[in-house]
């Protein structure tokens, strides 16, 4: 095994290749938890998620104020639906 000094432009260098393979670790990493995040929801999720009771989550399908697919007695969510209702009720803050 062989050892050769570095000067510092050399292991600046070394440095900055590794920061930028820890950036795109970091990307992909980002890029695999949004693949995993979930993109449908039942009533119960949604109740949980928003942290509203039964009442008040059909109040919002039945005035139209949050998006929903049924199938049957099933109600289904989908993270468009929820990501379009927060959107719509959201107000920024006063400055």
């Amino acid at each position: 095994m062989s050892y050769e000094l570095i000067d510092s432009k050399k292991f600046d260098l070394l440095l900055t290749q590794l920061s930028t393979m820890q950036e795109q670790i970091n990307a992909l990493s980002q890029k695999e938890n949004m693949n995993n995040k979930k993109f449908v929801y039942t009533n119960k999720e949604m109740m949980s998620l928003l942290g509203i009771e039964t009442k008040l989550l059909k109040k919002y399908r039945d005035t139209g104020k949050l998006g929903y697919h049924q199938e049957n007695d099933k109600y289904w969510y989908t993270q468009t639906d929820l990501e379009l209702f927060l959107g719509k009720n959201h107000y920024p803050a006063y400055n």
